[in-house]
């Protein structure tokens, strides 16, 4: 059996929605790519939806 290994890892405390709002928005003013292409992102919210599909039988 494999075995377990704990580490502490430091979470930012930033709400995670803010920091993405945030992001995107810097890229834009930037002309620069976002951290995914909409086509990611649209993968993403189907496979939510799939997920949330899923437990609601």
């Amino acid at each position: 059996m494999p075995r377990v290994v704990m580490d502490q890892v430091d979470v930012p405390r930033d709400e995670p929605l803010a920091v993405e709002l945030r992001d995107f928005a810097e890229a834009a003013r930037r002309g620069e790519a976002g951290p995914c292409t909409a086509e990611e992102g649209l993968r993403a919210l189907e496979l939510a939806l799939e997920i949330i599909a899923a437990i609601a039988e």
